[in-house]
């Protein structure tokens, strides 16, 4: 993937954030990880979404929250065969 990256809202103290990113970088995914309570920008920038649950997992127009892997590996499959990857 190059331009349009995944982007990972959570925080260290967060298991399902922690297996969010875990789970990414076992499967090789590029993200970018914001811890939000480090960075108040983004924070604000997901309550402005209305979005209360940590992880946030952005690519694009999509969004999930929460750790899913299913909903996870089917964002990848989209990822590479947009041709990004």
């Amino acid at each position: 993937m190059n331009q349009e990256q995944i982007k990972l809202y959570g925080t260290a103290s967060c298991p399902q954030c922690q297996g969010a990113k875990a789970w990414l970088e076992r499967k090789k995914v590029p993200f970018t990880y914001v811890d939000v309570r480090e960075d108040a920008a983004s924070m604000s920038y997901l309550v402005e979404q209305g979005l209360s649950t940590i992880p946030v997992i952005i690519w694009k127009d999509q969004c999930i929250t929460g750790f899913n892997p299913k909903q996870l590996d089917k964002l990848i499959m989209e990822v590479m065969n947009n041709g990004n990857a």
